[in-house]
Order: structure tokens, then C-alpha cells, then sequence
């Protein structure tokens, strides 16, 4: 498995590329097509507004329906979460 989301969103994105491979890689593929992972090119530049970026685009493009932390036995939706704390600790 490659994965294309950054370091920082590990545990909440590794899951969902285990289970839903499909929709994981899709999401990607959107977000490569609109620029929001081009900051990966070159590591050593990126910076906080790069990948503040790359989660509100996941934010934005991630089905409701996926199930992020399944494995840890937790069955909420990605659309029941705030995802508030996340998003206020990388802007």
C-alpha cells in the first residue's frame, strides 16, 4: 500500500485506506488532480499552510459514509466527527 496523505493524518487516514481502499485512493486522486498534494514534490520546502490545505481538502472529499477508526473498535462515520480540534491545531 502507498499512501499519499502526509505523516501528520496517519491514524486518521490509514485505516480508512485498509478498509476502503477504493474510496481511499479516490480521494487522493482528487486531491492530486487539484493541486493539493503538488507540495509533495519537495518535502524539504513544505510547510504548515501546505498541509493545512491537504486536510481541508480531505475534509471536503472524504465520503460521510467511511468508517476511520473501525479497526480501534470505534464504528462512527467520518461526517459524525468534529473534526474541529484537528483542523484548529494545524491552522
Amino acid at each position: 500500500m502507498t499512501y499519499w496523505h502526509n505523516y501528520e493524518f496517519r491514524h486518521e487516514l490509514r485505516s480508512v485506506a485498509a478498509r476502503f481502499p477504493k474510496t481511499y485512493a479516490k480521494v487522493g486522486k482528487i486531491l492530486q488532480e487539484k493541486g493539493y498534494l503538488d507540495y509533495q514534490k519537495d518535502f524539504k520546502n513544505q510547510t504548515k499552510t501546505d498541509i493545512f490545505r491537504e486536510w481541508l481538502g480531505i475534509l471536503q472529499y472524504m465520503p460521510k459514509h467511511v468508517i476511520p477508526y473501525e479497526g480501534m473498535g470505534n464504528n462512527k462515520k467520518w461526517g459524525e466527527y468534529d473534526w474541529t480540534k484537528i483542523t484548529q491545531g494545524l491552522a
